[in-house]
This record gives C-alpha cells, sequence and structure tokens, in this order.
C-alpha cells in the first residue's frame, strides 16, 4: 500500500509538469478514485453511446454565414449525470481513446447535419475538435473524409480545429494533412491561439481560415492594457493575411464591445450561449429562421 500511495503520488507530481512533489493525501485519493471509475468507465460509454454532442453558437460580426457553432463532447453517464469534459478527455488521451471519441462526434455532427439538412433547416456551419495524438495517422484522415461522402455532407460546412502545438510538434505531417482537407473544402481552425509556441512561421507555410484566440487574453481584456494589445496585434496580423479571428470566452457586453471595436470577426462565449443540447440547438436555429 505504502508503495502504490507512494507510485500514485508521483504521477501526480509529473501530472502538475514535473519538478515539483505531491504528499499522498486524502484528496489525491479521492483524485485517484475518480480518475479510477473514469478509466474502467469511459471505453464501454463509448459503445453505449452514453456521450453526447453540445453545440455552442459562435456570433459572425462581419462573416458571410451567420450560422456557426463549435461542437463539444460532454459524457452522460447514467448514474454519475454530466461529466465535464476536463474530467475525462485527459484521461482519454493516456488511455489512448481520443481518436474513437474524436471520431465519435465527427459521425454525430455528420448525422445531425444530415438530418437538419432532410427537415429543410438552416444548416449551421460547424467547427470540430481534432485531438494532436495520431494526428497524422492515416486511419483518422481518410475515415473522416469518406464519412463525409457516404452521408453526402458538403464538407464546407466543416471547420476542423486544432492547435498551434498540434501545427509545431507534427509540421510535415500536419501539412500534408492540412493539404488535403483544404482540397475536399474543409475549412482549417487554429484553436487555443497565443498559447502554444512563439513561431508564426507555420501562418505563412500553411493555409489556415481561422485564428481562435485564446480565452486567456479575454478574460481581463477591459481591465489589461497588454491583453487588449495582444488581440489587437493577432487582429491585425490575421487580417493582413486574410485570416478569420474568433474570440472565445466573451462573458461579458464590454468584452464583447471592445473585441468588436478591435474588429474580432466573431466571439464565442457564455455571453451569447451556453453549450446547447442537440435540441436546445435546434430550437436556437429556428428562431434565426424566424429572425
Amino acid at each position: 500500500m505504502l508503495i502504490q500511495n507512494a507510485d500514485r503520488a508521483m504521477y501526480a507530481a509529473k501530472d502538475m509538469g514535473g519538478s515539483a512533489f505531491k504528499f499522498y493525501n486524502a484528496e489525491l485519493a479521492a483524485s485517484w478514485q475518480a480518475r479510477t471509475f473514469i478509466i474502467n468507465e469511459l471505453e464501454s460509454a463509448l459503445s453505449r453511446q452514453e456521450l453526447i454532442v453540445y453545440y455552442q453558437p459562435i456570433i459572425s460580426l462581419s462573416l458571410n454565414h451567420a450560422l456557426y457553432a463549435e461542437a463539444l463532447v460532454r459524457w452522460n453517464h447514467p448514474v454519475r449525470g454530466m461529466i465535464p469534459p476536463s474530467d475525462f478527455l485527459p484521461q482519454a488521451e493516456r488511455m489512448g481513446l481520443i481518436d474513437k471519441i474524436d471520431d465519435y462526434v465527427f459521425k454525430r455532427v455528420c448525422d445531425d447535419l444530415k438530418q437538419w439538412t432532410n427537415s429543410g433547416r438552416a444548416v449551421p456551419h460547424i467547427s470540430i475538435n481534432r485531438s494532436a495524438h495520431n494526428f497524422g495517422g492515416q486511419r483518422a484522415r481518410l475515415d473522416w473524409l469518406a464519412y463525409l461522402r457516404e452521408v453526402s455532407i458538403p464538407s464546407e460546412l466543416i471547420t476542423l480545429e486544432i492547435t498551434e502545438s498540434t501545427l509545431m510538434q507534427k509540421q510535415s505531417e500536419s501539412r500534408m494533412l492540412l493539404y488535403r482537407l483544404r482540397d475536399a473544402d474543409i475549412k482549417i481552425a487554429v484553436d487555443d491561439f497565443g498559447t502554444g509556441y512563439s513561431s508564426l512561421s507555420y501562418l505563412k507555410e500553411m493555409d489556415v481560415d481561422y485564428l481562435k484566440i485564446d480565452r486567456s487574453f479575454i478574460h481581463d481584456i477591459d481591465q489589461s492594457e497588454d491583453d487588449r494589445a495582444i488581440v489587437e496585434a493577432i487582429t491585425e496580423m490575421a487580417k493582413r493575411l486574410d485570416i478569420m479571428v474568433i474570440a472565445e470566452g466573451v462573458e461579458t457586453a464590454i468584452q464583447a464591445e471592445i473585441l468588436k471595436n478591435i474588429g474580432c470577426h466573431a466571439l464565442q462565449g457564455f455571453f451569447y450561449s451556453k453549450p446547447l443540447s442537440k435540441s436546445e440547438f435546434e430550437v436556437y436555429l429556428r428562431s434565426f429562421e424566424n429572425g
């Protein structure tokens, strides 16, 4: 038991980024139990279809198309209820399940788009996150494009969100995948922009469509001149490169007004809408259709 608990404390220290120490205590024990629960339940949750897709609207300020949303995965456990993604996605990465979750979400989004198209409802553009794990793998790339053809969904309705660290870590693989996706008319968004590598050379080399400014620069933009300067610089640079800018984590009217004045093309956050279940998002679509 002593060795086991010491081992758990070691992994907790590693999760803090290394060069740290961690005592095994009641808090860590509870955290480990929760982690063990997720590890034991997550794979079967996929087969039981307990993972569900929520949609958070992205409000366009100057883009031609008015309906945008980001697809977000949630886990609705039959006993514990809704489990936030921050609790299970890191474990999915460690367990090697993240690709299966990405594929699951992608297919669910395509199925929803197909249903909305067949019903004659306004069809939104949907952003889908793609994990860095096995980003350059042939299987996931071919599966996604093949499924789009199978369900007859226009690829221009899909935006693939990847982090800038993914682009830098696997640059040659990323470039090949991005070119293939662009050839299929899928849009590319760089998520959490500003928090990864400092090199901007990939913006010149890789033809991306959107930069999503990380919420950490938005949270205090009404109080921090530094944050405002960073957002202004990113927006101006993106405009010169003909890249659209989306600000994430907009929570107040003041933030929204500042970002509009700076010239961001679109805003996303709780000020406009929380992530919505499919049925809630369909109500949102109907309200848009009705003006």
